[in-house]
């Protein structure tokens, strides 16, 4: 990793160059520029189909106020998630409570690891990445096996490629909604969403239900 001294004392076209293919290629922190940060030096600004974007370096943002940093990280955090969500129903589960619709403090968990939480109830899992065999494992232990038909409440439903392999996971709470989760940034919240929403996302992979017999719930 290179020191943040290190690009402010290249010349302006290497850095111009390093600024351009970064936003070519989506790297770091790039952000678009709005009416809040147009005093951004333009050291740090890239000119791409009519449109400027803001490379953020570390020395530039440890020199921006408070709250220019806040009003710039919720630009960012919305390119990850729309912020659009249900409400957790009241008889929805109580330890999903102290998650739903709220974002992770570090970066990591994942899909698989809210689901397989949301399943077992053990806490410290929703705070890993979990791989799709770690997960399939996880919910055999918990006693869920395959079920073909509808989706009901503590069911969880797998979205599948054509290899077999997992791409997505979510955990039925009820009333057609999930506890879900999109990525495993710290920008990807846990949330409620409904299951036509899921359906639309997910729609090009094949859906695999699990379901925990009635005589093995908890």
């Amino acid at each position: 990793m290179a020191k943040s001294e290190w690009f402010n004392k290249l010349p302006k076209d290497q850095k111009n160059m390093l600024n351009k293919r970064q936003v070519e290629i989506n790297r770091g922190l790039v952000l678009p520029l709005n009416n809040t940060s147009s005093n951004i030096s333009e050291d740090h600004l890239v000119f791409k189909n009519n449109k400027t974007y803001i490379v953020v370096q570390s020395k530039m943002w440890n020199s921006l106020s408070y709250q220019l940093k806040v009003e710039m990280l919720l630009e960012y955090a919305k390119k990850w998630d729309s912020w659009s969500c249900s409400e957790l129903p009241e008889k929805a589960p109580i330890h999903l409570k102290q998650f739903a619709n709220t974002f992770p403090y570090k970066a990591g968990s994942n899909c698989l690891s809210a689901t397989l939480f949301a399943a077992t109830q053990h806490e410290w899992m929703i705070h890993e990445w979990v791989h799709p065999q770690t997960f399939l494992e996880g919910i055999k232990k918990a006693g869920y096996l395959i079920h073909e038909g509808d989706v009901e409440d503590t069911d969880i439903i797998t979205w599948i490629n054509a290899e077999g392999v997992i791409q997505h996971a979510s955990y039925c709470i009820g009333d057609k909604l999930f506890f879900n989760k999109n990525g495993q940034t710290f920008f990807n919240p846990w949330k409620i969403v409904e299951w036509t929403k899921l359906k639309e996302e997910w729609k090009k992979f094949n859906t695999r239900i699990y379901r925990k017999p009635y005589n093995n719930q908890i």
